[in-house]
């Protein structure tokens, strides 16, 4: 198999590759957030200047993480039929969910060492956060559209998408509202 041409990989070698660099995002995205959390100083700039005020904030976030995503996840169900798609189209959504992906590590990678969840370290305006306010919860989103995408088991797939969806909004919404009383 040549490595650099994707025309001679069988499918299971190219989905191999595809699983391996999803797994490195995110331990990447992990170790990054991680650093962010244990590395508070003055020195590096980041430390913390306010904490979300309301319980309604706390509890948005923390649905979105481990283990209380857990329990999320068995009222917002998601789940994954047959594939509907062409295998050529389920491949291209996992492309595009692995650049959604890309997008959402720069996004962490782009707060530098102030990276933290319902604290205000700093207005982050670099990265693609000079494009886009909350690039991360847009591109997991759309990530996860085109990761159910071809496997949808009906309405009641897109109905647990848009619920979470909704979620990622309320916790976007929550951060803005902490987020302005900074002057910056």
């Amino acid at each position: 198999v040549d490595f650099f041409n994707l025309s001679t990989w069988a499918p299971g070698d190219k989905y191999y590759w595809a699983d391996f660099y999803y797994q490195l995002l995110f331990f990447v995205d992990c170790i990054w957030a991680l650093t962010g959390y244990a590395a508070e100083s003055r020195w590096l700039n980041n430390k913390t200047r306010s904490v979300e005020p309301t319980g309604f904030g706390w509890m948005v976030a923390l649905m979105c993480y481990p283990p209380f995503n857990d329990i999320s996840g068995t009222y917002f169900p998601l789940g994954r039929g047959q594939l509907i798609f062409s295998e050529d189209m389920a491949w291209i959504c996992r492309l595009l969910m692995l650049a959604a992906f890309t997008i959402y590590v720069w996004a962490t990678l782009a707060f530098g060492p102030t990276f933290s969840n319902l604290t205000n370290r700093g207005i982050i305006t670099r990265g693609p956060y000079a494009f886009i306010r909350h690039p991360a919860y847009a591109c997991k989103n759309f990530a996860w559209w085109m990761e159910y995408l071809p496997y949808l088991q009906g309405w009641s797939t897109v109905f647990w998408l848009i619920a979470w969806n909704i979620i990622y909004g309320l916790r976007a919404w929550t951060e803005e509202r902490h987020l302005s009383r900074d002057p910056d």
